[in-house]
């Protein structure tokens, strides 16, 4: 089951050191730019297509397959480049299976600080069915 964290700080840079800390965490971890996400439940619905996704396109990243779904993009570098943490990000949204990961994170990149208030709203009714819409035509390209 995944979890949602936030955190908040000026990345270093460059951010790819980041995104190798996370890559070789062992463990799922994903983390956004929040002003590129709507609601918590994108994030929820996104990973809930993770598994079966997987058995039908050649991204074997779930990380990956997440990104591009979040982002409504079936494109891996569409995907980073409209949800991926950038250099100028200071809100980070994390999807991950063990919080050990997401405390590593911090340990490892003292710039960055746990958010204990929700930085997205739980949902958005006035946007979800387009943003949904999106991801639904993400997920096809994604298994075409």
């Amino acid at each position: 089951m995944y979890e949602i964290g936030y955190l908040s700080g000026e990345l270093p840079l460059p951010v790819e050191d980041i995104v190798e800390y996370v890559s070789g965490a062992g463990t799922f971890i994903q983390l956004f730019d929040v002003s590129a996400l709507i609601s918590e439940e994108q994030l929820e619905f996104a990973a809930s297509r993770i598994d079966k996704i997987s058995e039908h396109t050649r991204i074997k990243s779930r990380e990956l397959i997440l990104l591009c779904l979040v982002s409504g993009e079936h494109q891996i570098n569409n995907a980073i480049s409209r949800a991926g943490i950038k250099p100028e990000t200071i809100k980070i949204a994390c999807l991950y299976e063990d919080k050990s990961a997401l405390e590593g994170l911090v340990r490892r990149f003292t710039c960055l600080r746990t958010s204990k208030e929700r930085l997205l709203p739980r949902t958005a009714p006035d946007r979800d069915r387009e943003l949904f819409g999106k991801m639904v035509q993400s997920q096809l390209r994604l298994v075409s």
